[in-house]
């Protein structure tokens, strides 16, 4: 819309301009919208437009070429180019910020599976250190039910020492 309304301007008669200030925005948003060929392409065309018009209207020549084109193109140049490192920034910004996003989640469930890793640990601890000396207290309280006189009273004790050392273990892996 910019080069339409300049090539609007040039055709109604009015004096011919430089045109790098005026178009510099639409140039700069045009590039930082991703259309960074676009914008070369249009910067160029109405660079040349405009140098064409204005020799063609009788300016000097050494000014609009030895001077103004100059620097006409390295404003526009400038121009495209910061537009471009803008979305460029922004782009990189939005990707580093979903790393650091799927990063903190890795991480998350990371943690958790270490955790999970150790209540089956813990769980496999207990298993296997309570479990066989409540074995051993059950399978004495049955030989104690069944016995009579002293081999009773040692069948207790051992159901007394088993549950004894399962308490002991017992306090030693919740500690742990």
């Amino acid at each position: 819309l910019t080069t339409l309304g300049f090539v609007a301007y040039y055709v109604a008669g009015y004096p011919a301009i430089g045109v790098a200030v005026p178009i510099s925005a639409a140039l700069f948003s045009a590039a930082e919208a991703g259309h960074g060929r676009a914008a070369l392409a249009t910067g160029a065309a109405v660079l040349v437009g405009s140098t064409v018009f204005r020799l063609a209207s009788g300016q000097s020549a050494s000014f609009v070429l030895g001077y103004e084109l100059a620097s006409h193109a390295a404003l526009i140049t400038a121009v495209i180019a910061l537009g471009y490192s803008v979305r460029t920034r922004r782009n990189l910004q939005r990707r580093t910020e979903q790393v650091v996003r799927l990063v903190t989640r890795q991480t998350a469930m990371d943690a958790a599976a270490h955790a999970h890793d150790q209540q089956i640990a813990l769980a496999r601890e207990l298993h296997d250190s309570i479990g066989h000396s409540l074995a051993v207290a059950s399978l004495f309280t049955d030989v104690a039910r069944e016995a009579s006189g002293g081999s009773r009273a040692t069948a207790l004790d051992r159901v007394k020492v088993a549950v004894g050392d399962a308490m002991t273990q017992l306090r030693s892996t919740v500690t742990l």
